[in-house]
This record gives C-alpha cells, sequence and structure tokens, in this order.
C-alpha cells in the first residue's frame, strides 16, 4: 500500500508540474504587468485589480477584499473524500514594491518614477495566482483548505495580515520572500524558510498579526 500510494502521489506531482507549465505565458504576463505599475504600502489597488481580475478569470467568486488595506484573500477547498477533514494551509505572497528608480532597459520597466519592484514581489504574487489555478483545477485530488493571501504593507513593516484574514488557526503556513530570487540568499534560508509550525503556534502568530518573512 505505502508504494502504490508513492506511486500515486508520484503521478499526480508530475501531473501538477504539467499543469503549471501549460500557465507558464500566463504568468510571465501577470509578472510583467505588475511589474509595470509598482506601487507602496497599504495602497496598492492597480495590484489589487489585477489579482481580482485575475482569480475572478479562474473562477473564484467568494474573494475578500481588505477593509483597511488593499489586501486580497480567497479560500480554496479541496473536494477529495472524506471531506472536511484536511488542514488549513496559509499561502501569502506580498504585494508592495520599493521606493527605488528603475534602471533596468526592458520593456516592462517600471512606469511609476521612483518605485520598483526590487524584491520579488512581482513574481510572488503571480507564483500565488498560478498556485491558485492549479489548487482549484485539482481539488478533486485533495482535501482541506488552502488560503491564498495577497498582502500589501510587507515593506513597510505594517501587521495587516490579523485585521484582513478571520483565520485564527492553521495547520501550516508556506509563502514567498525575496529568498526566492538571489539563489545565494535563497540557500542561506533553505531550511528556515520551510517550517511547519504546530497549529496553537500559528494560531498565537496569525492572532498577533505577525508574519515571519523569512517563513512567508
Amino acid at each position: 500500500k505505502t508504494d502504490k500510494a508513492a506511486d500515486t502521489a508520484g503521478a499526480r506531482n508530475v501531473e501538477w508540474l504539467a499543469e503549471a507549465s501549460e500557465i507558464g505565458e500566463r504568468v510571465v504576463a501577470n509578472r510583467r504587468a505588475i511589474h509595470e505599475h509598482p506601487e507602496r504600502g497599504l495602497e496598492t489597488p492597480e495590484t489589487q485589480a489585477l489579482i481580482v481580475k485575475e482569480l475572478q478569470r479562474i473562477g473564484f467568486g467568494d474573494l475578500r477584499k481588505g477593509g483597511n488595506c488593499t489586501s486580497v484573500v480567497c479560500d480554496i477547498e479541496g473536494t477529495a473524500v472524506p471531506r472536511g477533514c484536511g488542514p488549513t494551509v496559509l499561502l501569502r505572497a506580498d504585494i508592495d514594491a520599493l521606493p527605488l528608480e528603475e534602471k533596468a532597459n526592458v520593456t516592462w520597466a517600471s512606469k511609476n518614477e521612483g518605485v520598483m519592484h526590487a524584491c520579488g514581489h512581482d513574481i510572488h504574487q503571480t507564483c500565488l495566482i498560478g498556485t491558485g489555478k492549479v489548487l482549484a483545477e485539482s481539488r478533486g485530488h485533495w482535501r482541506g483548505t488552502a488560503v491564498l493571501i495577497a498582502q500589501p504593507a510587507e515593506e513597510v513593516g505594517q501587521q495587516v495580515l490579523r485585521r484582513e484574514t478571520d483565520r485564527d488557526a492553521a495547520d501550516a503556513a508556506e509563502g514567498e520572500h525575496g529568498a526566492d530570487v538571489d539563489p545565494q540568499v535563497r540557500e542561506r534560508h533553505q531550511q528556515r524558510r520551510h517550517v511547519r509550525r504546530q497549529p496553537q503556534q500559528l494560531s498565537h502568530r496569525v492572532q498577533r498579526g505577525r508574519v515571519d518573512p523569512l517563513v512567508l
């Protein structure tokens, strides 16, 4: 049974990789569109609008826009049997950019003077959207709930997660940060990024509104 389960999981992983490859062009286009129009802090309306548009295009109707900032929260429920017994996993990506002038000579360089996605948040957002599409299309193969969170204000240190999600407990948290962009940084933090917390510990941190950028 163990070997059969491993074979099934391996085959499913191959299918997921194939599905991810199929949306590659859309992911690249989204990333460049976000990179062209970077925004800072709590107010990122253009970025929020693009994220909402893309998630709605995938088929998500139950999206929650932030009341205190321009965040987006979306739940994806797995439908594998038996339902209702899987974990809740938070998947978070940052939205905001940095106060830097871009000098890159590319067609999709920043069009907002003095603002630039220099920390990879444009990539993280598009990866979150792509992950949502793959999870939604494969929900019959997994149980539990995936909570997608697009969070502004990471660069200015605002604690907005607690205000924009009603989740007071979860079983695990994963996400994206600048460590993914630089291979040397990624290597140094590889062991720290994929930390799985006990539900009580994560619940306490979410309630306090804190997120460790090396984990998320």
